[in-house]
């Protein structure tokens, strides 16, 4: 499988976040040529795959806090944590700040992703509930993901 350099040094140039400056500093940092295992030039071209599908969700992934809360909001949602933790708990993981966050949070709820809950037993907690638009989001990041893994690879699931 061949990367066209070309093509990444382009997409480096284009570049607006961090996480897309990863993703090329990721493939860059070998010589493609000779250092890359097949399976290591599959691995990269997924990776680059999801943060260019990513950069198409801008209205979420535009900034390093919007890509944390979706991140904390799909996890709580699919293990179930969200139900349990407080909003504070939760979200505010000290990797953005609270201001930045509550802004985020305000901003996904504008986008109609979220809604805000308060606790029956303590009206002081409150829990952020994943909207239909955003769960559509998660499936269609899942099934990105599988797309792109399943170029390069036969995927079998495990039975648990």
């Amino acid at each position: 499988m061949e990367i066209d350099v070309g093509k990444i040094c382009r997409f480096g140039r284009e570049a607006k976040s961090h996480h897309d400056l990863m993703a090329v500093c990721f493939v860059m940092r070998y010589n493609i040529l000779t250092d890359l295992t097949e399976y290591e030039q599959a691995m990269s071209s997924i990776y680059c795959g999801l943060v260019a599908w990513e950069r198409s969700h801008n209205d979420i992934f535009g900034s390093s806090c919007g890509r944390e809360l979706y991140f904390k909001i799909a996890e709580g949602h699919f293990s179930g944590i969200a139900a349990v933790n407080s909003l504070k708990h939760a979200y505010y993981t000290g990797q953005s700040s609270e201001r930045s966050m509550r802004n985020t949070i305000r901003r996904f709820e504008e986008l109609g992703f979220l809604e805000r809950n308060s606790s029956p037993a303590d009206l002081r907690v409150s829990r952020l509930i994943p909207k239909e638009a955003l769960l559509k989001i998660f499936q269609s990041h899942a099934c990105e993901l599988y797309r792109l893994m399943n170029k390069h690879f036969v995927i079998v699931y495990k039975n648990e």
